[in-house]
């Protein structure tokens, strides 16, 4: 019986044939499918880097110089950190920052490099104060890092990623620099956990330096991003809520606050301007479609 079999699969070795190519081309496609959803569904799953529930962003206009409430002499930098000491006290308000094209899901891109020897590494740069940590709850690589104490002068926070680009070897010689004349210097660092720009993209390069309230004052701001952490419990309508407890305390000068801008809403536009949902859907329904037709 077995040598008739042997056989029958001799005589039919063209059919057969055929049949273990397309069986290996139906396990090249599914293999291929499935893979890229895992890949798809692994970066959703990874960490942010950072917590974005609860974070507001305090939008702040300037009064133009034609307004009859207009007032000159005032600084505006100035008048924005008072109004984020007033904000402070505000009933819920967990804590207050202020940056410089920092904010996840802004819509710009604030792009640098560091560089160590011939190594030249592209990265997002962000200028942060110390708040910013709290408000959105950067980590350190090393747990038993204070990465606000770390956040000083001369010392730049980098996501791990930047870290092994400017020294593969692990070298312990610190020492990377901000241009290729190389001579504004940076000797000191700490690693935050990796950070991504959403949760479609893989963790990208990120370094975040101090911002200098001085320097803001001496040369003004491009974008200032004033940004409150809220409690779980009070952000319920919390927009509306501040607006009346805050009633009469959010102009100072010629500056005031408009309004709330929620970060989730601005993950929203950011999503849909940049059609990083749409296409994960379209990548989805693309693999979905090969693996029904291979069934």
């Amino acid at each position: 019986m077995t040598l008739h079999l042997l056989k029958l699969i001799w005589n039919q070795r063209k059919a057969n044939a055929l049949i273990i190519l397309e069986l290996f081309l139906v396990f090249i496609v599914l293999w291929v499918c499935n893979y890229q959803l895992y890949v798809y569904f692994q970066r959703l799953n990874e960490p942010l880097g950072f917590d974005y529930k609860h974070v507001y962003k305090v939008i702040i206009s300037e009064l133009p110089d034609t307004h009859p409430d207009w007032r000159e002499g005032r600084n505006h930098i100035e008048e924005v950190y008072e109004l984020m000491d007033r904000i402070r006290v505000c009933p819920g308000v967990e804590h207050v920052s202020i940056s410089l094209s920092a904010m996840p899901f802004a819509g710009y891109y604030n792009g640098g490099k560091l560089i160590s020897d011939s190594t030249v590494v592209w990265l997002k740069w962000g200028n942060i104060s110390s708040e910013f940590i709290d408000v959105f709850r950067l980590k350190p690589e090393n747990p038993a890092v204070d990465l606000k104490k770390e956040l000083v002068e001369n010392r730049i926070l980098m996501s791990p990623d930047v870290w092994e680009k400017l020294f593969p070897e692990g070298t312990q010689e610190y020492v990377f620099y901000l241009n290729e004349d190389k001579n504004e210097t940076l000797r000191t660092h700490r690693i935050t956990t990796p950070v991504k720009l959403s949760a479609y993209h893989s963790p990208h390069p990120h370094a975040y330096d101090f911002l200098r309230k001085n320097e803001l004052i001496e040369f003004g701001g491009g974008n200032i991003e004033v940004m409150i952490r809220v409690q779980p419990e009070a952000d319920k309508n919390f927009p509306a809520k501040f607006k009346e407890q805050m009633k009469g305390r959010l102009a100072v000068g010629n500056t005031y606050v408009t309004e709330l801008g929620s970060v989730e809403e601005f993950k929203k536009r950011y999503y849909a301007v940049g059609g990083d949902e749409d296409n994960f859907y379209q990548q989805l329904f693309i693999l979905g479609f090969f693996m029904v037709n291979v069934f």
